[in-house]
């Protein structure tokens, strides 16, 4: 399953949650679930119902959005490696 994040350049919580998004997807464990991020002034990024950032989706449902941390991330992996 796609995991969608849309972020901001300069937002530390976004630099955050993608760094962290990324190390995890490093992993055995989850490199089977493909993360797409998207830029929050992009036009693909008005397709999402958001209002803080960073946002993740996991199809059309925000699961996550404003500052976060690992455990809340391990989260939303585990829930998209069990829905390929």
């Amino acid at each position: 399953m796609d995991v969608v994040i849309i972020v901001r350049e300069r937002c530390p919580y976004c630099k955050q949650a993608l760094e962290c998004f990324q190390k995890l997807l490093c992993t055995d464990k989850y490199c089977g679930v493909n993360l797409i991020c998207i830029e929050d002034n992009s036009e693909a990024a008005k397709n999402y119902d958001y209002t803080y950032l960073p946002a993740v989706f996991l199809g059309n449902e925000r699961v996550m959005h404003g500052a976060s941390c690992r455990a809340d991330i391990v989260k939303i992996l585990e829930f998209a490696r069990f829905q390929e």
